[in-house]
């Protein structure tokens, strides 16, 4: 009997665990959880807006460019002052894609921030910086990557897609500005 009430657990554990993949990649803002199902969604994101891009002729160059290298980040652990593929930190993260675009910006975010020209909301195109308050100070950034969406190095999952629709982005939010091309 205690054989079979373990077994029975056991299999109600991995069922429950199970139902995690039903979800689509637009519940990734309501699951907490790590690894390859936050990838995988934000991964799929990702493609669709390169797909978008492609079909409506929307594209320029450095669009596309913006998303495949952002693209190469999915995944990525946060680690404060990090600046690599094994850890990265929201600022480190905008500043190695820009890099890769051969654009120079500023370490920090507040840095970022005061580099950056601002614009308003309905100004903002894919490769704009979305950046946000911790206090008083502009402590987070983000890259906009369209259809109200921003790619980020999130403290909770690592470099993730998230749309800004989130009550605790939308709180939080700072504005938007645009790196000199």
């Amino acid at each position: 009997m205690r054989k079979f009430l373990i077994i029975a657990s056991l299999v109600a554990i991995l069922w429950s665990c199970s139902s995690y993949v039903r979800f689509t990649s637009d519940d990734l803002d309501d699951i907490k959880t790590f690894g390859n199902l936050v990838y995988d969604g934000s991964k799929k994101i990702i493609e669709q807006l390169e797909e978008e891009l492609n079909n409506e002729n929307k594209g320029n160059k450095f669009e596309g460019r913006l998303l495949s290298s952002s693209k190469k980040w999915l995944g990525t652990p946060y680690q404060y002052g990090g600046t690599t593929q094994s850890g990265v930190d929201c600022s480190g993260f905008v500043l190695n894609v820009y890099s890769d675009l051969g654009y120079k910006v500023p370490r920090t975010s507040r840095e970022q921030y005061e580099y950056t020209k601002r614009i308003s909301s309905n100004e903002k195109l894919v490769g704009d910086l979305v950046f946000f308050r911790r206090g008083s100070d502009v402590g987070h950034v983000g890259i906009y990557v369209g259809s109200n969406k921003m790619i980020h190095a999130s403290t909770s999952r690592g470099v993730i897609i998230q749309d800004l629709d989130n009550e605790y982005l939308q709180r939080t939010f700072a504005g938007f500005g645009r790196v000199k091309r």
